[in-house]
């Protein structure tokens, strides 16, 4: 853990985060807001934007903070988010900070000093092994092996809880990446701010995880109290000289105000038709050992449900499209009983995407996707509008030996559906098998024409041809024949044909008429190959090439 100065923190913390309750009185507020009234939403998908909402919502919690994540990181967004904690359970707030125990970084102080923190801070993790933070190189091959769904089965959801009173449901993490701050790459995500009846059911869900025997407190970790007794935890100090670039001071400054920013955030809600919290249960399903691999879920159950409502149109975009035989069936049939029906995929491309294993699951599932009708838009690393994405993508990056800065790139991260124009899901849900029968997840699905309006012309943007390429057909002599061959490669425990039948277009935004459509056109799109880098012999590639080779046995996992 790293070590801070004590006293700078005196001013500007007190400023940004003893602030009085932003949203009114919760008591007053609670007792008029019956379920009669309508549920209020508004959509956040700017980085900076997500923090600063998050840091407004613990600095105005008066009685009750939770929070539920994947991934928390002690870098400089997730340690100012956990000092914000902390400053709320010294405000007296009872804080309750629920996180999956594959958060990277496993510092054994940093998580023996936060065990001690406060005494109105409590932190779990959900479903660490042997109930201890780190364990050997030898238990966890065991772990892995012998405990198969005690391994994999994780909790995927995001979510904060202010006084059960204000919800803010997320695709995103707690770290740089994911607040427009990562050196080497950020994150494309969004978030729903709810407020009204249905924060109500977020609570129950959080706290049906919090209660679950398998989300373990700090203390209880076997290492952790060990760590702690023998007086080896540090005090939690916090230095806000690490915080000095434009964007924190603009965030400070904001802080200052709680009330300006309660009447601002509050004239973004707007009420919607309707709308429901879709969460699993903790553990996902009753599935033991490989049978969780196609074990279901209530998220997969609600959403499966809301896509054969479908009649004209759906839009998907989540990190990684990988579809297991069940899916394929479940599209196909749904594409059988309706022609006509529209499917528009945006997701990751190679160049853009932060976990090559996963890409390439999805890479080998192209044919399939294609085969199904759908339009799939790969996310470009640095697409025309990444200024408007991250404004402040200038100043970040790793600076080398040579003093060249360089710039990170930019990655989708976001989990959304819209149906028809009317539906929309946003939360934690990636279209691929782990979290169709893994992970836990949280989201919710909003029935209201403006916010899902809202929310296609985001999704649309993302797929333009200025951000995205287009996936298609690769045109060749012998181009069919291929197609059977590399189909058959693919059912294979080892898929090592060589030729992939499909293809990235470079579609050119000035000539194509419909952007969105599927564009055959020789005239206003450009081949870029397979995927659009030039570097056969690169690490990046051999590690797609043995990834992708490997996918029978590894999709499920994926």
């Amino acid at each position: 853990m790293r070590k801070f100065d004590q006293y700078s923190v005196l001013t500007v913390v007190c400023l940004c985060i003893c602030g009085t309750w932003a949203y009114g009185s919760p008591e007053v507020e609670k007792s008029s807001e019956t379920t009669t009234l309508p549920n209020r939403v508004a959509l956040i998908e700017d980085g900076q934007d997500a923090l600063l909402i998050r840091l407004h919502l613990i600095q105005s919690a008066q009685h009750t903070l939770d929070i539920q994540t994947f991934i928390w990181e002690d870098d400089e967004c997730g340690h100012l988010i956990m000092n914000a904690c902390i400053e709320a359970a010294r405000r007296g707030v009872r804080v309750r900070f629920l996180m999956d125990h594959f958060s990277p970084g496993r510092d054994m102080d940093t998580y023996a000093t936060l065990a001690q923190a406060h005494p109105n801070l409590e932190i779990r993790r959900y479903r660490p092994p042997a109930n201890r933070l780190n364990t050997s190189r030898g238990y966890t091959l065991f772990h892995a092996a012998a405990l198969f769904r005690n391994r994999n089965q994780r909790m995927h959801n995001k979510a904060v809880i202010a006084d059960n009173h204000t919800a803010l449901i997320s695709g995103r993490n707690l770290s740089n990446h994911y607040f427009n701050q990562g050196s080497d790459r950020n994150y494309r995500d969004r978030d729903v701010l709810l407020r009204g009846p249905l924060v109500d059911k977020v609570n129950t869900s959080f706290d049906d995880f919090w209660k679950y025997d398998r989300s373990v407190p700090l203390m209880d970790l076997v290492d952790v109290r060990a760590y702690v007794e023998e007086g080896l935890a540090s005090s939690w100090v916090f230095d806000l000289s690490e915080y000095s670039s434009p964007e924190y001071l603009s965030l400070f400054k904001a802080l200052e105000n709680p009330s300006e920013l309660a009447e601002a955030y509050t004239a973004r809600l707007y009420p919607v038709h309707h709308a429901e919290i879709v969460a699993d249960a903790p553990g996902k399903n009753n599935s033991t050992g490989l049978m969780s691999l196609w074990g279901g879920g209530e998220s997969t159950s609600m959403l499966m449900d809301v896509l054969q409502r479908a009649d004209k149109t759906i839009y998907m975009q989540s990190t990684y499209m990988i579809m297991d035989r069940r899916s394929r069936r479940f599209f196909k049939r749904l594409t059988d009983a309706d022609p006509e029906l529209a499917i528009h995929v945006s997701t990751n491309s190679y160049a853009s995407t932060g976990n090559m294993m996963t890409y390439s699951g999805a890479f080998r599932h192209r044919p399939n996707v294609l085969r199904l009708g759908f339009q799939v838009y790969e996310f470009k690393p640095e697409p025309e509008d990444l200024h408007r994405y991250v404004p402040n993508i200038d100043s970040l990056g790793l600076v080398t030996s040579s003093r060249e800065r360089l710039r990170p790139y930019l990655s989708i991260h976001a989990k959304v559906l819209v149906v028809d124009s009317r539906l929309a899901y946003v939360g934690s849900f990636n279209f691929d098998p782990r979290s169709m029968h893994l992970n836990t997840e949280l989201g919710i699905l909003i029935e209201d024409e403006r916010f899902a309006a809202e929310l296609e012309a985001s999704i649309q943007n993302d797929m333009a041809p200025r951000n995205s390429w287009q996936v298609g057909w690769r045109t060749f002599p012998l181009s069919k024949a291929n197609r059977t061959a590399e189909r058959i490669s693919s059912r294979l425990p080892l898929h090592l044909w060589p030729i992939a039948s499909t293809t990235t277009f470079e579609v050119d935004k000035n000539i194509s008429p419909n952007p969105l459509a599927v564009n055959t056109n020789p005239q206003s799109r450009k081949s870029l190959g397979p995927i659009p880098d030039k570097d056969n012999w690169s690490k990046k590639r051999w590690t797609f090439r043995l990834f992708k080779s490997l996918n029978w046995l590894l999709n499920p996992l994926l």
